[in-house]
């Protein structure tokens, strides 16, 4: 299974989390892979039962139940049944400003807390409805949540083992991708950043994400890709913008990662 980063620095507004609700997954709907972000995560099982799996641990996630997710964290939530469940995705700045330095502490994965319960279901009723002070009872009632996640369910974060050491190479490498696409990417650039030799690394790469470190630069280019060509730029301007170099080969690259070719990209409709 494919291992994704997931960007959230651009939280907007003064709403200081992304809140998904009624999230469905069963044995048929799963995501494609598994992510990762710098934030913390909480989620809320509302119907069903499914797992969370984190960092390689797998943990039953029924009704009622609540997960949390560390701050870079692999996480992959799913159902051989049916489940429905929430999840808030908090906003980095708002625990610095709050003084919670989340890259440092290590939660409870899974655990049952019925004031905690009563909060996410408040700020769900609350985020989208334009009630009086939404934005004060939002931001009071995510702080009265952290709180009694820090107070009750953390401790600091240990030292890593190996197989966290080598997950933590594979996300610096994603990172550094998503940084340097539009240049030209070698493997012995992304070794010097990691501080292993290109054998080893695309050994772990390899075993972390499922792909080959090019497998992954191309999809993410041709992804990058579809977003320019949607905002009006040309095929060739698309591809040169993303880091490829010949016009040919992104033709084909493209067509292998977002299944047509991108003169006709714009044009399909499952994208319409």
């Amino acid at each position: 299974m494919n291992l994704r980063y997931e960007e959230y620095t651009d939280i907007q507004g003064q709403v200081p989390f992304v809140l998904n609700k009624n999230i469905k997954r069963t044995a048929a709907l799963r995501s494609e892979s598994q992510n990762w972000h710098e934030n913390i995560e909480i989620q809320f099982c509302k119907e069903g039962e499914g797992f969370v799996l984190i960092d390689g641990k797998c943990h039953a996630f029924s009704k009622g139940d609540i997960a949390l997710i560390d701050s870079g964290a692999i996480h992959y939530t799913f159902s051989n049944t049916n489940m429905i469940y929430s999840c808030i995705i908090v906003s980095t700045d708002f625990c610095k400003q709050m003084g919670i330095d989340h890259h440092k502490l290590s939660f409870v994965p899974l655990l049952k807390n019925e004031k905690l319960s009563e909060l996410f279901e408040e700020i769900c009723g609350i985020y989208k409805n334009e009630c009086n002070l939404r934005l004060a009872k939002l931001n009071y009632l995510l702080l009265e949540m952290l709180i009694e996640i820090v107070n009750g369910y953390s401790s600091v974060k240990e030292m890593a083992n190996m197989e966290q050491k080598e997950l933590e190479i594979a996300k610096k490498v994603l990172l550094y991708i998503r940084e340097n696409y539009q240049t030209r990417i070698t493997l012995d650039s992304i070794a010097k950043l990691v501080l292993t030799d290109k054998y080893t690394l695309c050994k772990i790469f390899k075993k972390c994400t499922g792909q080959t470190i090019f497998e992954n630069i191309n999809a993410y280019r041709c992804m990058r890709a579809a977003e320019y060509i949607r905002d009006g730029k040309n095929v060739c301007e698309a591809a040169s913008l993303c880091g490829f170099e010949n016009n040919s080969f992104f033709t084909k690259t493209f067509k292998k990662h977002m299944g047509v070719l991108p003169s006709k990209y714009l044009s399909q409709k499952s994208y319409l």
